[in-house]
């Protein structure tokens, strides 16, 4: 009975510790401002600048762009594409 006494004074406790502290407001600009103070960057060779959703490639391996921009397989002899 001890313990279980002792167990909900513990738990009363950090309850009324958890509430005394203060909320923290992070709206769109103070959490930009926290990320950019926190935020390391990162500085890759193989990453271009210019880079958005839809410029972050060409042609897969193994194939071409014919004139009326149908992807058609390179003949490499016996090679076949994976796909």
């Amino acid at each position: 009975m001890r313990n279980l006494i002792i167990c909900s004074l513990i738990l009363l406790a950090l309850a009324l510790i958890c509430e005394a502290t203060a909320p923290v407001q992070l709206n769109g600009s103070n959490g930009q401002a926290i990320l950019s103070q926190i935020a390391i960057p990162v500085q890759t060779d193989n990453i271009s600048r210019n880079s958005s959703l839809w410029n972050w490639g060409s042609v897969p391996f193994g194939y071409t762009l014919n004139k009326s921009g149908i992807l058609t397989p390179v003949e490499y002899g016996n090679w076949t594409p994976s796909i």
